[in-house]
């Protein structure tokens, strides 16, 4: 199991960030069988105030990288990125690896 997270600096609105994500959700609609998001918004803590935080489990690292092979062919993928663009100033990913944990 692979966990991927994005974190996101919002420049823009917390209306717009939603608007952005609403899009990216239709578009993996259409991709199907893509992992429910979590999404978290900072408040407190070590981020920065208006930090977007979003992370979702794929079940192979091989599921992930077809999944970006189909986004990073589609154009209409790359026109919502470009939207994206103007609310985030930047950002940063990471991937984890999943590991059960003896109890």
């Amino acid at each position: 199991m692979i966990m991927e997270r994005y974190t996101q600096n919002v420049i823009g609105t917390y209306d717009e960030m939603v608007a952005i994500e609403k899009e990216f959700d239709a578009l993996e609609a259409k991709i199907g069988n893509v992992p429910h998001k979590r999404r978290y918004y900072a408040y407190y803590g070590s981020l920065p105030l208006g930090t977007f935080v979003w992370e979702r489990e794929w079940e192979s690292l091989a599921a992930l990288e077809a999944y970006h092979v189909i986004t990073m062919n589609d154009p209409d993928w790359a026109a919502t990125t470009e939207k994206a663009g103007k609310i985030y100033a930047d950002f940063h990913s990471e991937l984890y690896w999943v590991i059960p944990f003896p109890e």
